[in-house]
């Protein structure tokens, strides 16, 4: 991860690249390896925790949608945007994309912390 970084309207991105060896790739699919939907979930995870420094919890995936596939050693920019909701919940959107086109994104709820604008 390179990154993240923090826009001053709250939005923070960073950049991921998957290399030919990384073992998400393993299994998914042999000889036309796709990164997995997990992978994405867990980028935007720690993107979370390096922006908080803190622990942060998954509660949720409200949404994932996946538009095109992503394989080894492609350059992946994502950009969250954290908004508090009830319950001391912060969702987070994010937004996948290569060479400036989407090919994801996820709506996450996490558990509670200082990060998030009220809606």
């Amino acid at each position: 991860m390179l990154g993240p970084e923090q826009e001053s309207d709250g939005r923070y991105c960073a950049r991921f690249v998957f290399p030919t060896d990384f073992i998400g790739f393993q299994g998914h699919f042999p000889g036309n390896p796709v990164l997995p939907g997990i992978c994405k979930i867990q980028a935007v995870m720690a993107m979370c925790r390096a922006v908080r420094n803190e622990p942060v919890i998954l509660s949720e995936v409200i949404t994932a949608k996946f538009i095109a596939p992503v394989t080894c050693n492609q350059a992946l920019t994502v950009e969250c945007r954290e908004t508090a909701v009830n319950g001391g919940n912060n969702r987070i959107t994010a937004w996948f994309r290569r060479d400036g086109k989407p090919v994801a994104r996820i709506d996450i709820l996490v558990n509670g912390g200082s990060s998030g604008s009220s809606e």
